[in-house]
């Protein structure tokens, strides 16, 4: 979390800068993975590594 803080800070001080709020929305979106779907897409990746 400190690192969405800093975020936080530098568009505080650069309200206009398009990349620093790309990385604030990419970060919160990564908070919610792994999911199920990742879990379920590694595990068949696997199974097809196993199968060659």
């Amino acid at each position: 979390m400190s690192v969405r803080e800093r975020y936080v800070k530098l568009i505080q001080e650069n309200p206009e800068d398009k990349k620093l709020l790309v990385s604030i929305k990419n970060f919160d979106e990564a908070l919610s993975h792994p999911d199920s779907d990742d879990l379920l897409r590694a595990k068949e990746w696997a199974l097809s590594i196993i199968k060659k």
